[in-house]
């Protein structure tokens, strides 16, 4: 098989990025979830404001936004699940998102493979730069041991609290890379790599549609899809019938015997 510039990017790098990617009417969908979030937005100290795709069903011609699943199969993930997603959007004055991975399948053997366990799409609303809080990532530390990884595997991946600016967290780190969009491109980001943001030091919030994908569905695990399906938000709660029948149709549902693995938020990168 061949292996495509994305998912070279992904396996070398754990990031890439597409200009321009997001269509202006699914940019004016992720628009509307930012200004009817409301109530259903939770508040994180480093994040912004959060909204979760279970509160509204507005979020699903993005989720099923072909171009995204048709990108994943060129780079050789034909068997694409959505799993979750998240509107997140950084007010003016918000300090720094802490270093940290999002993967808590450490358990698995599969976690250590070139093929990532989950990828995330990151579509964003607002231009991004150093001064709003754009992206900040440590290339390789998705597959490769990082000097960060081992200052860090004790503390908490969501702090409750506002860090202090010298917190090894929140620190700046010789090998780090801002990555600076536009409206409407797009961040893949493999789940194991470990990335940050600046503060939002702009007048404006800085916002993005986070959805997260299992590349190679049908070769987990079931141990690991039923993990997945036991942590992905049931749609089929809160959305209407139909819609969510649409989305579950593309999504990490499983229904064999199987038990979850143990979840694992630290890797072993030892070897």
């Amino acid at each position: 098989m061949q292996i495509t510039g994305l998912r070279r990017d992904l396996e070398e790098a754990g990031y890439a990025v597409r200009r321009g990617f997001l269509p202006r009417e699914l940019l004016e969908a992720g628009d509307r979830i930012k200004s009817r979030a409301g109530r259903e937005s939770i508040a994180e100290p480093h994040l912004g404001s959060v909204v979760s795709v279970g509160s509204s069903v507005d979020f699903a011609p993005i989720i099923l936004f072909d171009a995204q699943y048709e990108l994943l199969e060129r780079a050789g993930y034909p068997d694409a699940r959505f799993f979750a997603g998240f509107l997140i959007s950084k007010p003016a004055g918000c300090p720094r998102l802490h270093w940290h991975q999002d993967w808590w399948g450490w358990s698995s053997a599969a976690s250590y493979a070139a093929t990532p366990p989950i990828l995330y799409f990151m579509y964003y609303l607002t231009d991004t730069s150093a001064a709003n809080g754009c992206l900040r990532v440590l290339p390789g530390s998705h597959r490769r041991k990082n000097g960060l990884h081992g200052l860090i595997e004790d503390r908490p991946t969501h702090p409750d609290r506002i860090l202090p600016v010298d917190d090894v967290l929140v620190s700046t780190r010789h090998d780090e890379v801002d990555v600076t969009v536009r409206r409407g491109d797009l961040i893949v980001r493999d789940g194991r790599l470990l990335h940050a943001s600046h503060a939002n030091n702009s007048s404006e919030d800085r916002a993005l549609i986070v959805l997260s994908f299992v590349p190679f569905w049908s070769d987990l695990p079931e141990e690991l899809q039923c993990a997945f399906d036991r942590k992905r938000p049931k749609i089929e709660k809160s959305w209407p019938p139909v819609e969510a029948e649409r989305v579950l149709a593309r999504a990490t549902v499983y229904n064999g015997a199987s038990s979850p693995i143990r979840l694992q938020r630290t890797p072993d990168l030892s070897g």
